[in-house]
């Protein structure tokens, strides 16, 4: 492992392998062998193996990547100190202390002296710690290895001393030259270790091949086994010269020997065989009916007794398994949700009645067979949805729970259902062995989910569209389209007009919430000076302030901050949290708003001077329709859904919203990116043109005679269609005449949908502006996804006369060309799209 390290070539790669391969099989050999005290630092030995092979295998990729050799060294770094005392123990050394110095193993045989200087020469020896030293340039690993020679001469010595051989004496002087080389070597090592050579090139330059240590080792074990096998065949002629001399008074005690063997086989049959042939035909009925099988024998205090006992034992914790397993069986069978288990592969190992029933299979049917290509082969749409994909494939390989939401399951009949469902990883002996699915049906969900979404659709246009009449109309009223009002009128129209407005910020939180949930809430993110909005938003609800009887004052300011938001959204956050604190400070106090920079953040504080946030609330502050005072004699008006909506707008923006709470009051305040201050482009005002045409397409009398009078208020000219057959009669009679079309998408008979596709197919009508105006203008632009952009705005009912005043003129004059960033690393596609592109946009 060390000479791949340094050397990084294939062979020592593959010589690894083998070595890590080779060691594990001597381990089984050995554990099948081995006392229960041997068995513990065998697998200590075993796990060290399995950690090195790893390290091996990450050096491959470090090397591949270019890897330095000493980062790679401290990234695959294995600690083996216990695998090393569990080596030490299976050398016969003593276990208190896992350490073995030359006098424990002087007193022991050749062969052991020779297994002790392989130890002291190889693994954690000599040529480890020098290889260490060469990586690591650590000098505990210097200072090892002159131990490990000074040990090593010491017991060469004292091998020498022995009865030795010819062939053994020669072993010996060659390791004794072989160390002596590997001492120079290591005076060597420690100056170029100094100098700062590279570790690969000290490598090259050792002088000592481990061939030569392992063939005088293999020498002198030749040599002590035959010594060995001598000594045997000496012993061996002796007992057959003492068997040759007892042979002849061997008759005489053979009748005895007879007598007293027929004695003992009866003895073994009646009190050995035949009882353990009782335990085993028990045993035997056991395995057939634990239930119904009787275990009464009783014989005695010995042996065969206890096996008896045992035996009942046995019987009665069957039982008591068999009772737990068939509860269990009866638990999973009344459970509504499926649940199955599937091993490593992916195939089942057990199924509920409620999950077979479900996919319309027996269970029998999908044990042992591989669930995923049977019931989750393909995605809800019908593509194909691969098995490493799968997430109970990705529980299984990551060892973590997983948890699905809306996915489909396929039945045996090959329709679908959706499901909600957790993958569990199955782990026994620190090792995943399968995974436990519990899914269920949420068909019943999607419909409920469905008819909400429906519901919430026709609530929006259903009140949507009257009080766009309602509030269009008092905004007209109001701002003297009808002439002057008498005072007493103009009071009750300011108050049906508030209300109006009220009543509308009511629809709106509720339309919100639901977007929030679905994740549909729409945003238009620009760069925006910061304090303007700030100052916009304290004059929006000063009058709301006053209702109240307090005031805003901006008491730190931040003037050369800008926000990337979404200027409408920001606006509703900040009336949301203005409004709050007015609700609860005292009468004639002051709410103070600062704005404080810190590095890339900006912090936007609003404090109130009220009676703080109930402990007890303050977990549940964010939460939808929650108030600190819920109950029907609040004094505080509001639907408990500002500070939810708020949060998700904050969240959207990247930002965080938090509070302070104290007796004196509560801090509302919230974090976003700041930006550099950028300055926007003002599109192109229009002007006043009675001979700008505009066909309104309306079905809704009130919102149509709302929306003529607002044009023709500005100067416009209007036509009006209620469908879209109307519409297309007033285009084939005015061709070219229209500047602008205003279109309601919801439409009787033809959709305005599929109205718009027309238009923009026919090339009389394709470059016409278009505006839409309609409850459901924001769902409707995510349908269209890509082909909304031939919409020159989108506007929500009610409807605000300055908002599609400014969407009219931007549509009539043209305004300034959009500004689009084309990324492209072409420079010949990039001058293509711009030529296509030069008449719509500035590319």
């Amino acid at each position: 492992l060390k000479d791949y390290l340094i050397r990084r070539e294939i062979v020592d790669f593959k010589k690894s392998k083998q070595d890590i391969a080779s060691a594990r099989f001597i381990i089984r050999r050995y554990h099948s062998l081995a006392t229960a005290q041997e068995i513990e630092p065998l697998k200590l030995i075993g796990e060290m193996l399995s950690n090195y092979e790893q390290a091996l295998n990450r050096m491959a990729q470090f090397n591949q990547q270019g890897v330095a050799m000493q980062d790679i060294d401290a990234r695959t770094r294995v600690d083996d100190h216990a695998a090393i005392k569990g080596l030490l123990f299976l050398q016969h050394v003593s276990s208190r202390s896992g350490t073995e110095g030359v006098e424990d193993v002087l007193s022991g045989s050749k062969i052991r002296l020779i297994n002790w200087l392989r130890g002291e020469l190889g693994y954690n020896g000599l040529i480890h710690n020098l290889k260490n030293f060469i990586v690591r340039r650590d000098e505990k690993y210097r200072e090892a290895t002159e131990l490990n020679i000074a040990s090593l001469y010491s017991a060469l010595d004292y091998y020498q001393a022995l009865d030795t051989s010819t062939a053994e004496r020669a072993a010996l002087n060659d390791l004794k030259q072989d160390i002596a080389r590997y001492e120079s070597d290591l005076a060597q090592v420690s100056l170029l270790v100094r100098q700062g050579m590279d570790p690969a090139e000290i490598d090259r330059k050792l002088t000592v091949q481990q061939q030569s240590i392992i063939h005088a080792l293999n020498q002198l074990s030749r040599s002590a086994h035959n010594q060995n096998e001598q000594k045997a065949h000496q012993v061996s002629e002796q007992i057959k010269a003492m068997q040759s001399i007892l042979a002849a008074g061997l008759w005489v005690y053979l009748l005895p020997l007879l007598i007293l063997l027929i004695f003992i086989i009866w003895l073994i049959r009646s009190r050995i065989i035949k009882p353990v042939s009782e335990v085993t035909l028990m045993m035997q009925k056991l395995a057939d009916n634990p239930f119904d099988s009787v275990v009464d024998v009783d014989s005695g205090d010995n042996e065969i007794g206890k096996m008896f006992a045992a035996l009942k034992v046995f019987k009665n914790n069957s039982i008591q398994m068999l009772q737990e397993a068939e509860l269990i069986r009866l638990i999973l069978g009344s459970v509504q949700e499926g649940i199955y288990g599937v091993d490593t592969e992916g195939k089942v190992t057990f199924i509920n009645s409620a999950a077979s029933r479900m996919l319309g299979w027996q269970e029998n049917e999908l044990q042992g067979k591989a669930i995923h290509d049977l019931c989750h082969h393909s995605y809800s749409d019908g593509s194909h949805y691969p098995v490493i994909e799968c997430p109970t494939s990705l529980a299984i390989r990551e060892s973590r729970n997983v948890h699905i939401y809306d996915e489909a399951f396929w039945r045996k009949d090959g329709t679908s259902f959706p499901v909600e469902f957790s993958t569990v990883p199955i782990i026994e002996s620190h090792q995943v062995v399968g995974a436990v699915v519990v899914f269920r049906d949420i068909s019943e969900r999607k419909r409920i989910e469905r008819m909400k979404s429906e519901f919430i659709s026709t609530v929006s246009h259903e009140l949507r569209t009257p009080l766009t009449s309602i509030r269009g109309s008092l905004g007209l009223i109001n701002g003297g389209a009808v002439g002057e009002l008498p005072a007493e009128a103009g009071k009750l129209l300011k108050i049906a007009s508030n209300n109006t407005e009220r009543l509308l910020l009511l629809i709106n939180d509720i339309l919100d919430v639901e977007k929030i949930e679905s994740g549909e809430m729409n945003f238009s993110f620009h760069s925006r000076k910061l304090m303007p909005m700030i100052d916009c938003s304290v004059e929006d609800n000063a009058s709301f302030a006053k209702q109240h009887s307090v005031s805003f004052k901006v008491t730190q300011r931040e003037d050369d901050v800008s926000i990337y938001c979404d200027e409408g959204r920001f606006l509703q956050v900040m009336a949301n949290l203005l409004s709050n604190a007015a609700k609860f400070s005292a009468k004639n106090s002051t709410v103070e708003i600062l704005v404080e920079k810190k590095y890339n953040t900006v912090r936007i504080s609003v404090k109130d001077s009220g009676p703080g946030i109930p402990k007890e609330f303050q977990s549940r502050i964010f939460d939808r329709f929650t108030q600190s005072d819920s109950t029907d004699s609040r004094k505080k008006s509001g639907t408990g859904l500002g500070l939810n909506i708020t949060r998700a707008i904050v969240e959207k923006h990247d930002g965080q919203i938090g509070f302070v709470s104290c007796k004196q009051g509560a801090t509302f305040y919230i974090d976003l990116p700041a930006i550099e201050v950028q300055q926007s482009v003002q599109p192109a005002k229009g002007k006043k043109s009675s001979s700008s045409l505009i066909l309104v397409i309306e079905d809704d009398p009130d919102v149509a005679t709302l929306l003529t009078a607002m044009l023709d208020e500005e100067g416009y000219d209007c036509h009006l269609a209620e469908n879209a057959e109307r519409a297309w009669q007033f285009l084939k009679d005015n061709p070219g005449q229209y500047s602008a079309i205003t279109l309601d998408l919801i439409l009787p008979g033809k959709g305005g949908i599929a109205l718009i596709d027309e238009l923009r197919k026919n090339h009389l009508t394709s470059a016409i502006p278009i505006i839409v105006v309609s409850a459901k203008a924001d769902e409707s632009k995510r349908l269209l996804r890509g082909g909304a952009v031939c919409i020159s705005d989108w506007l929500n009912k009610p409807i605000e006369q300055d908002r599609l005043l400014s969407a009219v003129k931007l549509a009539v004059t043209g305004g300034q060309k959009p500004r689009i960033l084309h990324v492209e690393d072409d420079e010949d596609i990039h001058q293509l799209v711009k030529a296509m592109l030069s008449g719509c946009c500035q590319l």
